[in-house]
């Protein structure tokens, strides 16, 4: 499936060296559909599909694409407009997660998260980016919280709390739907 050769580059920015590889692939027909579902001509798109597409496994690859992690998970999001937005957050909310969109620069959009869900989105990629060595600093929140990639902090992280999203009460962050028990949260 590979096209010509596979490059190796090194770039140099502000002192420091970042290393890059690449290739490229044939164009062939049994990957259309998936072009289709995300592009009009050139435009991205959300298809409406996109709960069937967007597996674990495609979330994650996702966020290592266009994802980032710093106080919070940002997915970015630049090319699509507001209904293709709107779209992932109704889907992102039936995982409990409720991602926000931001506006930064005056024109650049993308989804950002809380800390809670960002940690729960984080959790859930988890199994998938530590295995791919040059991704795992994705898993890295700097909210002074353990780091996720630490097998030891991820294991007992279950001493780690949260604030429901209803009332505000304080959690434990395995809890996967980010709500407490009490009777009026779980009818919300």
């Amino acid at each position: 499936l590979v096209r010509g050769t596979i490059y190796a580059k090194v770039k140099r920015l502000n002192g420091k060296e970042f290393g890059s590889c690449g290739f490229a692939t044939y164009s062939l027909g049994s990957f259309r559909f998936y072009a289709q579902q995300f592009y009009e001509g050139r435009k991205k798109i959300m298809p409406k599909l996109i709960r069937k597409l967007l597996d674990p496994l495609a979330l994650t690859i996702w966020f290592m694409d266009d994802g980032s992690a710093s106080e919070h998970a940002t997915l970015h999001t630049e090319a699509y407009t507001d209904t293709a937005l709107n779209r992932m957050i109704e889907y992102l909310n039936t995982l409990n997660l409720s991602p926000r969109i931001k506006i930064y620069k005056e024109k650049y959009k993308c989804l950002t998260f809380s800390v809670g869900d960002s940690i729960c989105l984080l959790r859930r990629i988890r199994k998938h980016v530590i295995s791919i060595r040059s991704m795992r600093y994705k898993l890295t929140l700097k909210t002074g919280r353990p780091n996720l990639f630490n097998d030891e902090s991820f294991q007992k992280s279950g001493s780690l709390m949260t604030n429901c999203r209803h009332c505000g009460m304080k959690i434990p962050l395995s809890r996967s739907t980010a709500i407490c028990l009490s009777p009026s949260c779980r009818k919300k």
